[in-house]
């Protein structure tokens, strides 16, 4: 399966640099896969899916939309950090929806 990441370099190092948590930093789109069905999109993570529904990935932390143009944009959590002594990185959360189950930064100060 190909996907291209549309994630700008800039801003790849502004999350790195501010290390803000934020949830749809990358996005990938997924080319139409021959099974699917006219009008909607498919893939064998997602199942089918109708032009214009966004659904979170079963088993990940992670959100599909079905485009018009019949592939599909992934949106995954974001890389953070901290180097904080204070602050760690929680896990991810799969019992909530997307973008709610991404880790995120919490600090004891």
């Amino acid at each position: 399966m190909k996907f291209f990441i549309s994630c700008s370099l800039l801003f790849s190092l502004l999350c790195l640099l501010y290390l803000h948590p934020i949830a749809d930093a990358s996005v990938a789109v997924d080319e139409p896969h021959p099974q699917r069905k006219s009008g909607g999109c498919y893939s064998e993570e997602t199942g089918h899916l109708q032009s214009g529904q966004t659904i979170t990935v079963p088993g990940t932390c992670s959100s599909a939309s079905c485009n018009s143009d019949e592939s599909i944009s992934l949106k995954i959590c974001a890389l953070i950090r901290t180097r904080d002594p204070y602050c760690h990185l929680s896990k991810k959360d799969l019992s909530k929806p997307f973008p709610e189950c991404c880790p995120r930064i919490a600090c004891a100060k």
